[in-house]
């Protein structure tokens, strides 16, 4: 796929990772604090530094060249096999609905863990995310072509890659999650691992960096 040729369907923040020449203003975006009694069913519930960031279902369509991550989706996907998790720590795939019912949150390191689920949510639902969870990859939905009929741009050729987190930005991450549409599900990795004590054995406790 080559990288002029992508779009993406992005959320209204995109311009704190794009040149603002590529956003049209016309979508909103809100840091906010997000308290319990909050309803959190319109939205992805999202955490970066500390500011819970209420992502809002409008969107904006943008034409972007592709992350090399997501350009070379099949190279991805071979090296997903040989990415061995370390001693002491596990993996799991999970399917999820939006609204995620999941706060990530951005270490000091950059590593993107899951700082809340949300009680209640798909995340809560499906038994299988816990605060603390790192967040190793994620699917992204982009489009490999669009076509203008009578003024109105379609976009073709949608396809779902997977993106590996690490070393992107957070607001990359978060973005990508953003891409799918309301039915399709988002696919995330994440790797759980238990802290290891002094004398070398794990305490059961969640991993918190």
């Amino acid at each position: 796929m080559a990288a002029a040729s992508c779009s993406y369907l992005l959320p209204a923040h995109c311009s704190s990772i794009l040149p603002a020449s590529a956003c049209n203003g016309s979508a909103h975006f809100k840091h906010r604090r997000v308290s319990a009694s909050q309803s959190y069913a319109p939205a992805i519930l999202l955490s970066a530094k500390g500011y819970r960031i209420n992502v809002r279902s409008t969107k904006v369509r943008v034409p972007y060249s592709c992350p090399r991550a997501l350009i070379d989706s099949d190279q991805a996907s071979s090296a997903e096999g040989s990415d061995l998790p370390p001693p002491g720590c596990s993996r799991v795939k999970v399917e999820l609905s939006r609204p995620l019912g999941i706060a990530f949150e951005e270490t000091k390191t950059g590593t993107v863990v899951v700082g809340e689920v949300i009680s209640g949510g798909n995340a809560q639902n499906s038994g299988l995310v816990e605060v603390g969870d790192q967040l190793i990859a994620t699917s992204a939905v982009v489009y490999s072509d669009t076509d203008e009929y009578q003024g109105v741009t379609v976009r073709k050729g949608m396809q779902i890659v997977r993106l590996n987190v690490r070393g992107e930005r957070f607001e990359t991450v978060m973005a990508a999650i953003g891409t799918h549409p309301a039915y399709i599900k988002v696919v995330l990795e994440l790797q759980k691992c238990q802290p290891v004590t002094t004398n070398g054995a794990a305490n059961g406790a969640v991993q918190k960096n």
